[in-house]
């Protein structure tokens, strides 16, 4: 391996096309007296293991170890860094026709222990997805909805036989008018505290409210931050995060459901 003949790369090469936890997976399943095995199909291979293990996992509930499995990991990684048994030991669990849920729980954290992130369980996830979608809710204006009517009015549901975004939005609004009943029927079990539902009132019942200078300055700006984001304008981005704390507008940088930069803010207490 040389520059010379063009097969050289670097760990920052790799990470242009390959996560960086498929590196490492790929790094952990040679011992590491041994030399290491670079190539797609190897990188292909733990790309999948890591799927198949953390979708295993994310069907967690509880918080329970099986210790046996768990110990035994353990024991094979204080033989120096024996890393080989504890990955065929992760993929025999997956294997398993019916695992227990303190199965899936201690493949989570194996994995965690081998330096992996492990996943989100399906509930956080979903409870992650409808949090962001609500927050979004909270902030559209009586005009946006207004604007969002006068679209679907005016143009059709369909372009180049694709649904319009406006089009989307109402289909979803509706899919989940309907799915309601069943979802509250479902949950009613649970009986959530009062406070839960009060908090579900002020985010649906937020948009509704007359917005106030504050609120209207403070759209202004995270809209103006956002774009200095995207311009990668980062020193005018700073300065409209400390114009926003003055004013007493806390705000947070995270990811939408998509994977797409979002920020979301909140009068500081």
């Amino acid at each position: 391996m040389s520059k010379s003949l063009g097969n050289f790369f670097t760990i920052r090469d790799l990470l242009n096309d390959w996560p960086g936890e498929v590196l490492r997976l790929n790094m952990l399943k040679t011992h590491y007296r041994s030399p290491i095995d670079w190539t797609v199909k190897g990188l292909e291979e733990a790309q999948v293991r890591l799927s198949n293990w953390a979708e295993f996992a994310a069907e967690r509930v509880g918080d329970t170890l099986n210790k046996k499995l768990f110990d035994t990991a353990v024991k094979h990684l204080m033989d120096d860094l024996n890393v080989q048994p504890v990955l065929h030991t992760l993929d025999e669990t997956v294997k398993k026709p019916k695992p227990s849920d303190r199965d899936r729980y201690t493949v989570f954290r194996i994995l965690k222990l081998l330096g992996f992130s492990g996943g989100k369980n399906h509930v956080s996830q979903l409870a992650s997805h409808l949090n962001g979608a609500l927050a979004q809710l909270a902030f559209i204006s009586p005009n946006e909805w207004r604007n969002l009517a006068v679209e679907i009015l005016r143009q059709p549901d369909l372009k180049n036989g694709r649904a319009r975004p406006a089009a989307r939005v109402i289909a979803a609004l509706l899919a989940l008018q309907e799915r309601t009943p069943e979802l509250v029927r479902l949950i009613e079990p649970a009986k959530p505290s009062p406070r839960v539902f009060e908090l579900f009132e002020l985010a649906m019942n937020r948009s509704e409210v007359e917005e106030d200078e504050l609120t209207i300055a403070a759209k202004k700006l995270v809209a103006l931050r956002s774009e200095a984001r995207a311009n990668r304008d980062f020193a005018e981005s700073d300065r409209l995060r400390d114009e926003l704390a003055a004013m007493g507008i806390s705000i947070k940088d995270g990811k939408d459901a998509e994977g797409k930069p979002i920020t979301t803010w909140e009068i500081a207490r």
